[in-house]
């Protein structure tokens, strides 16, 4: 069984009830995991870049698929949801296999390995990679619609150092690095300044 397929792949995942057995992983073992270091490395060759790009990068792109379904449940259930007793299979790719229990336990999405991804990893700032879950968190608000903005903000909320406001117009108080690989300003970029009301 999968939830949320009709979101797209970054929110879509499979259902478990007991925890599932080997290719799967518990999520926690994400953030130290030798697939996201390999997934960084992967980075950095297709960028061309520094390994401080690449981390975050990845980073974000791992914060996405974390979040994403995380706050279609906390919409779908009017709580938020706990990643603790979430399992993974690697490879990390852009949307690599997550599984969620049956009955998803509430508490905060931002710990464990969202925390461990936004202020551990080795080179990346923490204020990058907790600018990087802010936007992946918006991100997921403004694809979700309107009905996802108050618990997004909640979400926000307790994130060091980012806004609360959702939208469109969200602006991050940090920047995720993707610049210095020669690629656009992000959409929610900090350097491009405000946007107009």
């Amino acid at each position: 069984m999968q939830w949320f397929s009709e979101l797209g792949p970054f929110f879509t995942v499979a259902v478990h009830r007991p925890p599932p057995g080997p290719p799967w992983r518990p999520v926690f073992e994400l953030p130290a995991s030798a697939a996201l270091s390999e997934r960084i490395a992967e980075v950095q060759a297709a960028l061309s870049s520094d390994r401080r790009v690449a981390s975050s990068v990845a980073q974000l792109s791992v914060a996405a698929r974390l979040l994403a379904p995380a706050l279609a449940l906390a919409v779908r259930d009017r709580r938020p949801v706990s990643l603790l007793d979430w399992y993974w299979q690697p490879p990390v790719a852009a949307t690599f296999a997550l599984s969620v229990p049956a009955d998803p336990r509430p508490g905060s999405p931002l710990t464990g390995p969202v925390t461990a991804l936004a202020a551990g990893l080795p080179g990346l700032p923490a204020r990058v990679g907790w600018g990087n879950v802010a936007s992946a968190i918006n991100t997921a608000a403004v694809l979700l619609g309107p009905a996802a903005h108050p618990m997004a903000g909640q979400l926000l909320a307790g994130v060091p150092g980012e806004p609360t406001a959702v939208g469109p117009a969200f602006r991050r108080n940090s920047c995720c690095l993707l610049y210095r690989a020669g690629r656009p300003y992000c959409g929610d970029c900090v350097l491009t300044g405000p946007r107009p009301t």
